[in-house]
This record gives C-alpha cells, sequence and structure tokens, in this order.
C-alpha cells in the first residue's frame, strides 16, 4: 500500500478527514490524561507446614495417629495445597462474595515462582480507586488463610497438624497500572482509524459513483433524437426535375429508351 496514495485520499477527503482526525486526537488525549485508571496491589503469602510426630511418638501415643490425619501433609507434592487454594479463590462463588462487599472482581492468585517455591502465593487486585484495590487485596488474604483451613477439615485432625499461611508482604500501597492507560489509548486510536479509512472509503466510493453516472446522462442527452431530412418522393423528384427543365414551353421527358426527349407543353 502506497502511503503517498493514502495521504492523498485523505488530502482529497480533507473535509471529512480533519474532523475525523482531530476528534481522535482528542479522545486518545482525554483517554491517556483524563481516562479512567486502573490500580494494583499485592500481598504474597507463605504456606507453613507443621511439625509431625515422628513413628516413635505415634507408637508411644496412637492418638496421635486421627490427630494427624491431614491428606495435605501426606501428600508427595508439597505445594499441592496451594494448588487447591488457588483453585478455590478462582471460584465463582469468591468472586461473587468480593462483589457483594462492593470490592473489585478483577484479580489474581498465583505462584510467586521469583521465591523459587510452589508453596508461595501472591494475591493481586486491581480496581478504578487505591483504596478499592487494597481492601480488596487485604480481603483475599483473609479468604486464602479461611480456604486453606477448610480444605483441611475433611478427616477430623487436630488443628494444631494444619497448614498455616503466613504473610511475606503485605498489601502495599497501590499504584496505578501505566498499561492499562496505553490500552486505552491504543483501542480508541485503532476505533478512530477504522472509522476515518471507512469514512473516507465511503465518501470516495460515492464519489466514484457520481462520476460514473455523469457522463452517461451527458451521452445520451448529447445523442437526442433529431429529426432527420425526409428524402423527397419519386413523385416530387420527378415533377421538380420535369419543371426545373421546362424550357419555354418544352418539357424534357425520358423516353422509354432511357433519353430525354423534348415535347411541347399544353
Amino acid at each position: 500500500m502506497n502511503p503517498f496514495a493514502i495521504f492523498s485520499t485523505l488530502w482529497a477527503h480533507k473535509l471529512l478527514a480533519i474532523p475525523l482526525v482531530l476528534l481522535i486526537v482528542g479522545a486518545c488525549g482525554y483517554a491517556m490524561f483524563y481516562g479512567p485508571r486502573t490500580y494494583e496491589s499485592s500481598a504474597t503469602y507463605v504456606l507453613i507446614t507443621p511439625d509431625t510426630p515422628s513413628d516413635l511418638d505415634i507408637a508411644n501415643n496412637p492418638a496421635l495417629t486421627a490427630k494427624t490425619d491431614n491428606p495435605y501433609l501426606r501428600a508427595p507434592e508439597p505445594s499441592l495445597a496451594a494448588q487447591v487454594v488457588m483453585t478455590r479463590l478462582g471460584a465463582l462463588d469468591v468472586a461473587e462474595a468480593l462483589e457483594r462487599d462492593g470490592l473489585s472482581t478483577d484479580y489474581t492468585a498465583l505462584p510467586a515462582s521469583e521465591f523459587g517455591s510452589g508453596q508461595i502465593i501472591r494475591v493481586t487486585a486491581s480496581a478504578d480507586t487505591p483504596e478499592k484495590a487494597v481492601n480488596t487485596t487485604s480481603r483475599l488474604g483473609t479468604l486464602l488463610t479461611e480456604e486453606l483451613r477448610s480444605i483441611q477439615l475433611v478427616n477430623g485432625a487436630d488443628e494444631q497438624y494444619f497448614m498455616t499461611a503466613q504473610e511475606v508482604t503485605p498489601p502495599g500501597a497501590a499504584v496505578e497500572r501505566l498499561s492499562s492507560r496505553l490500552r486505552n489509548v491504543a483501542m480508541l486510536g485503532v476505533a478512530g482509524l477504522v472509522l476515518l479509512f471507512g469514512a473516507v472509503s465511503a465518501a470516495r466510493a460515492l464519489e466514484l459513483r457520481k462520476s460514473r453516472r455523469a457522463p452517461a446522462t451527458e451521452g445520451a442527452e448529447d445523442n437526442g433524437f433529431e429529426p432527420a431530412d425526409v428524402p423527397k418522393s419519386d413523385f416530387e423528384s420527378t415533377e421538380n426535375h420535369t419543371s426545373s427543365n421546362n424550357l419555354d414551353g418544352l418539357l424534357v421527358k425520358p423516353n422509354s429508351n432511357g433519353r430525354d426527349v423534348l415535347s411541347r407543353s399544353n
């Protein structure tokens, strides 16, 4: 696509293109400086595994067997509890509970991989105000603790042998997520360009249609029916020929051989 051709087409329809360009620039500028903002807050939690009695302790006190009947302590994968908790936080009922409390439903609960452990969870919440983002993150931390406890209430184990969540980094001050502002500007810019080229294309198509219809109309007017000279009848031609050859009372008439002969007129 030739950029010069595009510019020429836009300039040919400048009365339509210039207002649209100003509208697009104004909308993008408003979204950049005065549009909605998105703020983000996060907190990190680590799951702590409790001390478990040794085989000797259980042999000396068989009641410890029931108290330590926690499936997550026996799991071959230490991060199993963390995976279950993150799944639970992503459930629909959790989002509905946050919405009922007037909090944000835009949040994530993912492993904090930079710490190098699958038992560390980072919860992040985004909202249109800093306060809402921080409050949502705090509420997620509470829900994380509650869900971790509830998933271990399966075999009647003693809570002394439950895994617990310890706060590593508390919900910090929310910071603006600049990417959301840039995304809004980009979306407005793309939508504006689509509108601009669509409007110019429609105007150009209408212009071409009119230019094609104009020559056809002019041709029809130029080639209108004009009465042609009607040829004279054979009688009129013969009469004129006879009258033109009437000399002093003599008529020149063709005979049967095709030759003219003179005869006197009466």
